[in-house]
This record gives C-alpha cells, structure tokens and sequence, in this order.
C-alpha cells in the first residue's frame, strides 16, 4: 500500500498513512489505554515540587528533564517524527523567539541569556514533550485517566491543607539536603478554608491545574466506565478545583458544565459552535449596551470571589492597555510602568502580561496559536458520537475554558509547563484519520502487474467496490 506502514504499539500496530496516524475511532480498548512512559515522566516530574541549583540556575526536575530533551524532541518535531508540521507549531517558535528578542532588547545580556534560558526550558520543552509523548486516541485516553487518578489519590492531602492551612509534600520536601520547596503564600481564608496549594507556587496555579481535568474526564471517559463512577469521579475534580477557593478555576470550570450542557441541548443542531459565538455576540452587545461601562468589566465584577480583586483587576486591564500602547513591539520586559502608586504592579492576566512584558507580537502568536488550534479540532469530521469525537469535544472545552481563564490568572513554572503539555497533547487531533475498515486504493508501481493487452472494447479495467475491509485485487484483463 502507498505511504502505509505499521509501527509496534501497546495495542499490536498503529497504521501510519503518509505520515498520519490512523486510529479507530472508538479506540482499541481499556487494555491499551496506557499513557506513554515518556508521558508519565513528564507528569510525575511537573509534580514534583523541589528546587536545586546546577551552576546559577535555579532547576526542578521537570526543568532539567526538559533541558535534557528539547534538543531531540525539536529536531523529531521538524524531521515530521510526530506528524505533519502545522501553522500551530510555527506560531509557537515564533513566539519563542519574538520573547526572546524582546528580553534581550530590553534587559542586559546575562538578564537574558538566563530569563529565556530557563523560560525556554519552561514553555517550550512541555509543548515539545506534549507533541511527543501523545499520538494517538488510547494514549490520549491513558493521560486522561491517570490525570483523574493523580486528583484523587491528592485528596486527603488537599482536605487536610485546607482545614489546618500547612502544607504536606512541600514540607517533605524540605526535609531532603540540597533541596527547597514551596513555600505557603498565606493568603486570608476564604469562607473559613484555606486556600489549597498542593505542590504548586499558588493556589490559582492548583485550581487551574484541576480546572483542566473536569470536562476532559466526563467526556472522555463517557461509555469507558460505568455511570455511578464517571459521575462520582468528575465531582472529586470539581471538589478538588473548588479548594483553590480562586475565582478564575472555579469560573472555568461553570463554564466546562456550560458548555456540555450547551453541546447537549444543541445535540440535533448541524453547526452548535458556530450558533454558541453568535448567541455570545449578541449577549455581550446586550450587556454592553444595558451595562454602565464595557461589558467586560461588568461581567468580571459579577464573577469575581471577590468584589475588591475585580476592581483591581479592571484597573490593571485600563493601564495594561495604555502600557501596551505606548511599547507595542518589545514591551517593558520588568521595568517599572505607570500604575497607580498603592498597586503591587502584579498582573493576574497572562495574555496582557505577555504583551505589556514582552510585546504584542508575543501575546498574539501564543494566542492566535490556541484559537486556531482550537477551531481546527473542532472542525475535524469525526464519527458522530463516537470516543474519537467525545475526546475531541473534551479537549477543545477545555482549551476554550483555559484560554479564558487565562484572562484572569497568570501562570508560570510548573504550570506554565503543563499548560504548554496539555495543549501540545492534543494537537495530533489535528492531522489523525479514522480507521473505517478500507485499505487505500493501490498506486501503479504496486498494483499487481496485468498480463496482456490493457485495454478492452468496453475502454479502461475498472475494479469493483470491495466491501469494508477486503483487499481490493487488480482486476485482470477482461476475456
């Protein structure tokens, strides 16, 4: 067959065609559905929450696994080992490099060599080992039930910081010579808890961590498990997204539930996407128009925990704006900026951080590299109702609740990084075909040499249509 062969996998062979993964489209069965050893390395060492000093660089294990890889999994990326390579992975290098020119043209040499350095390592090795470490629908299954297993096993860990306000594998942690760890923000209680880290720096970076595992668990593990168990399970990850007691988290995850109730009512409807923007349009020229102010402020204020943190936030977006104006292209890097004097200059919102530290160019290409992904996904023609499909709308809810959330949080470290991941795995989506049963049809070079004259008073051989799964012979010459 032209451009078809088979590599080994856990589940006997995937069919590559002219470089794109073929899978069924319900996948190959429970017992495959095994997230890669590379997959689980990545996971377990962005858990990790320990700091080490090689030289002056402050490293995690997930920061030196990175530094080790990025090299190979870069050079597999352009040599088409994990597919095709698509517009989202030249935004995304084009991104990296715009911020690291906007670092160097604003921060002194060494500044830079070690802020992109490390951030490189950061962002771009967890979108490299996201492209890498998933390929297929069962591997893509196995991340999503070991991302379910990891918030579940935490859960005692999280009640129990919650309620006392001490952190637990942190401090353990510390305990081992050479290593430090996170340490507790002390942020007030909330509602009377404490507001959960986990082994991340803050508790938005926890609650934004659970956020993501919430509908990609109840959508894709639909029909994988009995019904009591999939509910019961998706309620621990909204459990464990409520105790990061942030606002952005829990808002993300109301809108996962929003989302699939939409797709629901809008089950018999052709195009439910294209119908949602347009209703979303309309509400928000509504509310612009009842509001008094842009709507946008208005909607931050009702959504917020608290009122206080969304009026600082709504003053950060005027002055970030204004910033952004007057340094379009580089940005300001960390130099101070014009804000009012009795505020920290903290930004909880990555994409004007992007542009106000680093230029436009950087905020529009990382975003413009989730938008496009995330419409390119949706729009693939999978069989309706199948897991292929179900994981598809999983990944794209929650890449499209994510992006918004990242409208009220900022990220960084480890957090960063599984974010890169989280996108990266779910990018094979966008080049991956459906195994119907047909083998593709034969090229010349390798269809059975025909004997005799080729042709025929009724004009050129026609081969039959074979049924699904047969292989198609060459037809021999007509008598």
């Amino acid at each position: 067959m032209a451009g078809v062969r088979t590599l080994p996998s856990q589940r006997g062979a995937v069919l590559m065609r002219d470089g794109q993964v073929v899978v069924r489209p319900d996948g190959a069965g429970r017992a495959a559905q095994r997230m890669p050893f590379f997959a689980l390395i990545v996971f377990v060492a962005l858990l990790i929450p320990a700091f080490f000093n090689i030289g002056t660089l402050l490293m995690t294990p997930s920061r030196l696994l990175f530094l080790l890889m990025i090299p190979l999994l870069l050079l597999k990326l352009l040599g088409r080992n994990y597919g095709r390579i698509t517009y989202v992975d030249w935004l995304i290098l084009f991104h990296m490099s715009w911020f690291t020119l906007s670092v160097f043209v604003n921060a002194s040499a060494s500044t830079a060599i070690t802020y992109t350095g490390v951030n490189t390592v950061i962002l771009l090795g967890g979108y490299l080992a996201g492209r890498a470490a998933i390929r297929d629908l069962d591997q893509f299954l196995g991340f999503v039930r070991f991302f379910a297993l990891v918030l579940t096993l935490s859960l005692p860990f999280i009640v129990y910081e919650t309620l006392t306000g001490h952190l637990t594998i942190p401090k353990i942690v510390e305990m081992i010579p050479g290593f430090t760890s996170n340490r507790d923000v002390q942020y007030p209680r909330r509602m009377g808890l404490d507001r959960v880290q986990f082994v991340f720096v803050h508790p938005i970076h926890y609650g934004f961590f659970c956020s993501l595992s919430v509908a990609l668990f109840f959508l894709a593990m639909k029909n994988q498990m009995g019904n009591f168990r999939l509910w019961a399970q998706t309620a621990v990850l909204a459990l464990t997204t409520f105790f990061s007691l942030s606002s952005g988290p829990f808002l993300s995850m109301i809108i996962q539930f929003l989302l699939i109730m939409w797709l629901y009512v809008m089950r018999k409807n052709e195009r439910p996407w294209m119908t949602l923007v347009w209703l979303s349009l309309g509400l928000y020229v509504v509310l612009e128009i009842a509001s008094n102010g842009p709507a946008l402020y208005y909607i931050i204020t009702k959504l917020a925990f608290n009122p206080g943190t969304a009026n600082a936030r709504r003053i950060l977006l005027d002055y970030g704006i204004d910033q952004v104006m007057v340094t379009p292209v580089f940005g300001i890097f960390k130099r101070p900026w014009n804000l009012p004097p009795w505020m920290t200059g903290s930004l909880d919102n990555y994409w004007l951080g992007l542009a106000v530290a680093f230029g436009f160019p950087t905020f529009f290409s990382q975003f413009l590299a989730f938008i496009l992904a995330i419409v390119a996904v949706a729009k693939r023609d999978f069989p309706k109702g199948s897991t292929l499909d179900r994981v598809r709308t999983a990944w794209v809810i929650s890449m499209i609740s994510a992006t918004l959330t990242l409208g009220t949080v900022f990220v960084w470290s480890e957090i960063a990084s599984f974010m890169f991941f989280f996108f990266g795995a779910g990018l094979w989506m966008l080049d991956t075909e459906v195994e119907t049963g047909e083998e593709p049809p034969e090229s010349e070079s390798e269809a059975e040499p025909r004997r005799g004259p080729q042709y025929s008073r009724f004009g050129p051989s026609r081969q039959r249509p074979v049924a699904p799964g047969l292989v198609p012979r060459a037809a021999g010459r007509r008598a």
